[in-house]
């Protein structure tokens, strides 16, 4: 009985080791590599160089500085100069980001913070611009959005519009997994 446990309990083991490889979770933000980057084990140049990552290559991005970012890209993990990513579901360099000349309307739009519009709520009309929340301490709580009448809302996961941006035309009960939780700038149109 204790050979047949320990089969089992071994074969298991192998199982689970073998099906680690093939389900492995990717944690950190989706980001992308806009120059080909030496990847440091430490947040600056003065640290041991542990890789290089080329452009336009995905990458996970663990934890940021003000100017240093741990990221992990396949089998290479380590920190990387901020400004040379680009946050969002495509490379984009940083003349090609969101553009601001998008028409405007009349109403009103209401951010909350909570899913399915509860909780708390911002809500702001048209030419609206708030380039950094965190200045009014509402930074990185916004869950779901209303939109009334003839308008739209920018809304950016970084403070003065930079890194992943999303216009959104409609209101959503659940924002996009990049900005839910995470809009620190926001211009109504």
């Amino acid at each position: 009985m204790v050979r047949l446990m320990m089969a089992v309990t071994t074969a298991l083991l192998w199982l689970t080791l073998l099906a680690g490889g093939s389900a492995a979770i990717e944690i950190g933000t989706p980001a992308w590599t806009m120059n080909g980057v030496t990847l440091y084990e430490g947040p600056g140049t003065e640290y041991d160089e542990v890789g290089e990552i080329l452009t336009d290559v995905e990458v996970r991005v663990e934890r940021c500085m003000p100017i240093w970012c741990r990221v992990n890209a396949g089998d290479q993990r380590g920190w990387m100069y901020r400004l040379a990513l680009s946050f969002g579901q495509t490379p984009l360099g940083p003349l090609e980001g969101p553009k601001h000349n998008f028409g405007s309307g009349a109403g009103t739009v209401c951010l909350y913070t909570g899913p399915n519009y509860t909780g708390e709520s911002l809500c702001r009309n048209s030419g609206f611009v708030m380039r950094d929340l965190l200045l009014d301490g509402v930074d990185n709580q916004y869950s779901s959005v209303t939109i009334e009448g003839d308008t739209s809302v920018l809304l950016c996961r970084d403070r003065l519009f930079r890194s992943y941006c999303e216009r959104v035309n409609e209101s959503q009960p659940k924002l996009h997994g990049f900005l839910d939780n995470n809009v620190s700038s926001l211009h109504i149109y």
